[in-house]
């Protein structure tokens, strides 16, 4: 994806897409033999295309980091303890849920 870094990304040819629907779509249109993506943003989209999605091997596990601009920092907080609470409170799941299987 345009934007990320995979630690061993000297290891592979690197194709940029705009985004992860796009990249699916180059995947099944067979522009590119394969791509990384996050499992559960390939399974939403994989629903959405309606285009079957077969996974292979993890590459790399990590956790979702944010960034934010300077101006947002007085924010910050807010913004974490928010995401603490849907967290803890089953909303997260419950979204990823419907996205993922409804």
């Amino acid at each position: 994806m345009k934007g990320y870094d995979y630690f061993d990304q000297s290891q592979f040819e690197r194709v940029n897409f705009e985004s992860e629907k796009e990249l699916l779509i180059a995947v099944s249109n067979g522009v590119v033999k394969q791509g990384i993506i996050a499992k559960k943003s390939a399974m939403y989209w994989s629903k959405v295309l309606n285009q079957e999605v077969i996974f292979g091997a993890t590459h790399s596990k990590a956790p979702l980091v944010f960034r934010m601009h300077k101006h947002l920092k007085p924010y910050k907080h807010r913004i974490d303890s928010a995401i603490d609470q849907v967290k803890r409170d089953g909303t997260l799941e419950r979204i990823i849920y419907k996205y993922i299987n409804e």
